[in-house]
């Protein structure tokens, strides 16, 4: 079996009720966000700043839940999809 490469994404699944400007209807829209929030007053202001340049605008949360999960590939298919790193700084070469 081949190594894995793994990494685990912490986030946070929203459902909030937003207003749509194109058709001025609410829906429910489904938006993942990077990051544990357990406030939802933080949940409401990631929001915020998530649709600040969309057709949406925010309008209440409805639900928020813990979306962490361990990912992970093949060493092989790491390798050619990433990009190689400075090792001081980390910054791409």
């Amino acid at each position: 079996m081949a190594k894995l490469v793994t990494r685990t994404f912490n986030g946070t699944n929203v459902v909030c009720l937003v207003y749509d400007k194109t058709t001025n209807t609410t829906t429910e829209k489904e938006i993942y966000l990077s990051g544990k929030y357990d406030d939802e007053e933080k949940v409401e202001k990631a929001v915020v700043r998530y649709l600040k340049d969309t057709d949406y605008r925010f309008v209440a949360v409805l639900s928020f839940t813990d979306a962490s999960e361990l990912r992970g590939m093949s060493e092989n298919k790491f390798r050619e999809n990433s990009v190689v790193l400075d090792k001081e700084t980390r910054k791409e070469l």
